[in-house]
């Protein structure tokens, strides 16, 4: 009898010992996801596609700030209407879990610069000057042919927002920028006027008087640079325009030098 109570508890060890083996031995569900296309620019759709290497079980798509789906396919349709986009697939038979994040890779051409646009090139000290981001054709021939454009150009035709900086290279003073019909003086914030207007060597944040907006498609030669005029000193600046493609949230940063004239000598 013993005997046979020794053999009973024996065999339901081995048969415990056998399912712990067996468990352990069970390979952990491996989830893949694919998605159609791989890279877009938004807004656009996207399809994505989950598969879990174990048979069964339930597919859920969390994306960030929108409430999970779930789906027995694996099979998932998401908008993605905005840059950065984060999404995670997971699949689970109430048991086991697996899970995976699902990227797409952002599909977008840069700004092309044709030139930040400004009359003249050299400016008189507290002389009004405007910048135009905007990319317009500028001078005509003789058959009505735009000369050349200027302004910035996206070729996926994103929104465009603009932050401009007036650097004085001696000082490293960061003068006034305006914007807009308003003359509101611009922070640190993108805007989406594309008009600009700088008082010369002015670091102030009162405007100094009214302006009259500039009609930039008059037919008139392109001015160029000069020494310093009338025995004035001139002042190198740096013009920093970032450009915000407002569907992606890229930035792109040009740089252009220019002079600014103050009366004196030096």
């Amino acid at each position: 009898m013993k005997h046979i109570v020794k053999f009973g508890w024996f065999s339901i060890g081995l048969l415990i010992a056998l399912m712990c083996v067996s468990s352990c031995m069970k390979p952990l569900p491996i989830l893949t996801v694919t998605t159609d296309p791989s890279s877009i620019h938004p807004p656009d759709e996207v399809i994505i596609e989950a598969v879990c290497s174990q048979d069964g079980g339930t597919f859920t798509l969390s994306v960030e700030g929108e409430a999970p789906v779930e789906s027995a396919e694996g099979v998932f349709t998401a908008a993605v209407d905005d840059w950065p986009w984060k999404a995670t697939a997971t699949w689970t038979d109430g048991d086991s879990v697996a899970e995976a994040t699902v990227r797409v890779t952002l599909e977008n051409e840069t700004v092309v610069a044709h030139g930040l646009w400004s009359e003249p090139n050299t400016y008189p000290d507290r002389e009004l000057t405007e910048f135009d981001m905007r990319y317009i054709s500028r001078g005509c021939t003789g058959s009505g042919e735009p000369v050349f454009y200027t302004g910035f150009e996206d070729p996926d035709g994103d929104s465009l927002m603009y932050h401009v900086e007036i650097e004085d290279v001696e000082t490293g003073i960061f003068e006034s920028v305006f914007y807009g019909p308003d003359r509101i003086l611009m922070g640190d914030e993108y805007v989406s006027g594309s008009i600009f207007y700088w008082f010369v060597n002015h670091a102030g944040e009162d405007v100094l008087f009214p302006y009259t907006m500039w009609s930039p498609m008059e037919c008139k030669p392109i001015p160029t640079p000069t020494p310093s005029p009338g025995g004035d000193a001139t002042r190198e600046k740096r013009v920093h325009v970032y450009v915000l493609e407002v569907e992606c949230n890229a930035v792109t940063h040009w740089v252009y030098p220019i002079f600014a004239v103050e009366p004196g000598c030096s």
